[in-house]
């Protein structure tokens, strides 16, 4: 009984036939909603490494836009924004941006030995930007996070 392993070309074949997708024919007359979808640019894929550093760098840029905004009552946008931003990364990125969050609440608690009750707004937000990235893919991270900016920020930090 011979043993005859299978040819590079072969092997090869059989792994991208899974990852081949069938093409779609567009309807004639999409409607608003899937004319935008097909108009919005997709996310490319990102190895675990430029996840992980992606997210760090939305959650440092971030933190300096909160500094530079300078404006009270506005950290809790901030957080959903980078929460959102970091997710849309992929899987590394929304394990990261949980990290980097709890982290963050956790220091503030000991900070404030007892909390001001705020953990509890900070932690929903940052969930909210998390849900708001994997539920609305086409909308902006400003735009899912506008709810928690306050009136008086100013629209240079939410403008898309």
């Amino acid at each position: 009984m011979e043993f005859r392993s299978p040819t590079l070309e072969s092997a090869i074949k059989k792994a991208t036939a899974a990852y081949k997708t069938p093409k779609v024919k567009p309807a004639s007359k999409p409607n608003s909603a899937a004319k935008r979808r097909m108009e919005e640019p997709s996310i490319p894929e990102q190895s675990p490494t430029q996840q992980r550093i992606g997210a760090i760098q939305d959650f440092t840029r971030n933190f300096q836009n909160m500094r530079d905004a300078n404006t009270r009552g506005a950290d809790k946008y901030f957080h959903c924004v980078a929460n959102c931003q970091a997710t849309r990364r992929g899987p590394i990125g929304e394990q990261v941006a949980r990290q980097l969050s709890n982290a963050r609440e956790w220091s503030q608690w000991v900070e404030n030995h007892f909390g001001d009750g705020d953990e509890a707004a900070d932690r929903a937000a940052n969930q909210r930007g998390r849900n708001g990235a994997r539920g609305n893919p086409g909308v902006s991270c400003h735009q899912v996070c506008r709810t928690e900016a306050p009136s008086w920020l100013s629209s240079r930090w939410y403008a898309d």
